[in-house]
């Protein structure tokens, strides 16, 4: 069968009770179905003159499903611009007669110079393409053109009115008189660039086939959101010495299969998820060998060394990661983060300290979250994300699930200002919930003075909690590692003190308001420093005295040269780490009904 057609004759006796909806997917579904070697797996070698990686391969599968949308993050000079992308342009408009390639970029270099005239123009003024009737315009009209009747069309995406207007379409063959269709295929290259209102204008397209790449940027954007890191199977290409290992080598069984590791279908298909990509991955130079020449490599070592592995820049151009943004003023750090998703792993299940019970609430308006916390001690028990459309029926809820829990008013925290306000009011006045406490944002810090108030105060206790290692969640929330990746905080006028960005600036950067972020702060808003720092002294002093003593070490130094008098005693290092670690699980875990 001819690619981009569906025949009558083909169709199931079963469709006479098809719908009309029905009968226009199936029809799509057929006229999309790749004939025998017209796969872009298949036709690679038409175009390129050496192998493929098992991540480009991989890619291309994942890009030529039906109704794809496909988004990988690259390094440096990885070929997604010279291989991948021509590869995948190219087999489409081969594939389907009559196909519409569209690529843009934030960057008219990328496209004009980069695309059209490096990588494509050589490939089609080659002889054979060009006694096939292949042609090419580049200038001010990039433009391919193939013997059968597909183009290919260059632009720059300056604004989301540019990408409006393409969408696949039936025609009648001219041959035969069936009608074929001509699919959409739209690829976006360094999407880093490109923003948010063309991302949108793209999803108005719906374009049949949809491949994006880019090297990584700011962790901020539509491109950031589609990669999603915190929510990978795999956050990037596994690193290995081993060269029989390395993913290069690896190819999946079936060639048109596409990797369960990087293949999100499923969750896209499910309408109670928010995924909106069907395949999601981020690419390291350690999957592209063509990047460990000793030249290469000697480079990439000496940007290495010269701006360290948690540089952004090494972080981009290297390892294919998103860098933080060029504000120095972000309240949590990398490291805050992955300690973060270490205690939503359960990693400090055993390490949590205090017993006290506490919940917290954040109302908002205009569409925002309305999350309730629970917590105890250091051990973070509830995060309930249930949803009403009135605030009111939101507090009723609340107040209900609370004193199914035990949990008592005056162990509940909620904010004290605005909408916060008249719900606590509320729970107080028409619910007898009485004794709620509330969080004022402008209340002084309670120890520390470089802050200007609690509420920034708690943030950088939330950084210590974590930095000690107590920190602990019952399930894992990418939503919540969203919004402290995103956090800053000012410096006041006087340069001594710091507080957090208001929320107003927040909102106009993130397009959302930090809620979760901030049921947090409220959660440990009253939470007892004393704890944590006892914790830490006692942790420090366990480690101190785990090591050997002076008297053990010389000992040990005078029974090696054979002094007899020390021959007997024993390293006792290993006994007192087993004591210190045993004494580091004190208290008991109180369980949620302990306000019954």
């Amino acid at each position: 069968m001819a690619n981009g057609l569906a025949p009558k004759h083909l169709r199931p006796e079963s469709s006479i009770t098809w719908s009309t909806e029905e009968l226009m997917e199936w029809e799509i579904k057929e006229a999309l179905r790749f004939g025998p070697w017209t796969h872009p797996v298949d036709q690679r070698g038409l175009y390129i003159p050496f192998g493929l990686y098992e991540w480009q391969m991989d890619t291309l599968c994942a890009a030529s499903r039906i109704h794809s949308r496909a988004v990988i993050s690259t390094a440096n000079e990885s070929g997604k611009t010279s291989v991948l992308i021509p590869v995948f342009g190219l087999a489409m408009m081969c594939a389907f007669p009559g196909c519409q390639v569209y690529s843009t970029s934030g960057s008219e270099r990328q496209v004009k110079e980069q695309l059209f005239e490096q990588q494509l123009k050589p490939m089609i003024d080659q002889p054979h393409m060009k006694k096939a009737g292949w042609k090419i315009k580049t200038g001010s009209e990039m433009k391919v053109t193939a013997p059968n009747g597909s183009t290919w069309v260059g632009y720059v995406c300056s604004n989301e009115l540019t990408a409006e207007g393409f969408h696949g379409y039936w025609r009648p063959d001219p041959k035969t008189g069936e009608k074929r269709y001509h699919p959409c295929v739209y690829i976006v290259d360094e999407a880093k660039s490109v923003g948010d209102g063309v991302h949108e204008a793209i999803r108005r397209i719906d374009p049949d086939f949809w491949l994006t790449v880019s090297t990584p940027g700011k962790e901020s954007g539509w491109f950031y959101e589609a990669i999603d890191p915190d929510g990978l199977r795999a956050n990037q290409d596994a690193e290995t010495t081993d060269e029989s290992e390395k993913s290069w080598h690896r190819y999946p069984s079936n060639a048109l299969g596409v990797d369960p590791l990087h293949d999100y279908q499923a969750e896209y298909e499910n309408l109670d998820m928010t995924c909106m990509f069907t395949y999601r991955r981020m690419v390291s130079w350690d999957s592209c060998p063509h990047l460990h020449t000793e030249a290469k490599k000697r480079e990439r070592q000496k940007i290495l060394k010269k701006y360290g592995a948690n540089s952004a820049f090494v972080k981009s151009m290297l390892y294919g990661q998103f860098q933080r943004s060029e504000d120095f003023n972000l309240i949590y750090t990398d490291d805050d983060l992955e300690q973060m998703k270490a205690a939503m792993r359960g990693d400090n299940k055993d390490r949590t300290v205090g017993n006290d019970v506490e919940a917290a609430g954040d109302i908002s308006g205009g569409g925002d979250e309305q999350i309730l916390m629970l917590r105890i001690g250091t051990s973070v028990e509830l995060q309930d994300e249930h949803q009403c459309a009135i605030d009111l029926d939101q507090a009723d809820y609340w107040v209900r699930s609370l004193r199914d829990l035990g949990i008592k008013p005056w162990q509940l925290t909620v904010d004290g200002g605005g909408l916060g306000a008249t719900v606590a009011n509320y729970m107080e006045q028409r619910l007898e919930f009485l004794g709620v406490k509330r969080a004022q944002a402008n209340t002084g810090p309670k120890f520390k003075f470089e802050f200007r108030d609690k509420y920034t105060e708690v943030h950088f206790f939330i950084k210590e909690l974590l930095s000690a290692g107590v920190l602990h969640f019952s399930r894992y929330d990418k939503e919540l590692l969203k919004q402290m990746r995103s956090r800053r905080f000012i410096e006041m006028d006087t340069g001594e003190k710091i507080k957090t960005e208001p929320k107003p600036a927040h909102r106009k950067r993130e397009k959302g308001s930090p809620d979760r972020l901030d049921t947090l702060v409220y959660l440990f808003s009253d939470f007892d420093p004393y704890l944590l720092s006892s914790f830490v002294e006692r942790a420090k002093k366990a480690v101190d005295e785990s090591e050997p003593s002076e008297l053990e070490k010389e000992a040990e130094r005078k029974a090696a040269g054979g002094g007899r008098r020390f021959v007997g005693m024993r390293d006792m290092s290993d006994q007192r780490r087993q004591i210190h670690r045993d004494m580091r699980k004190y208290g008991r875990k109180v369980s949620l009904s302990i306000g019954r």
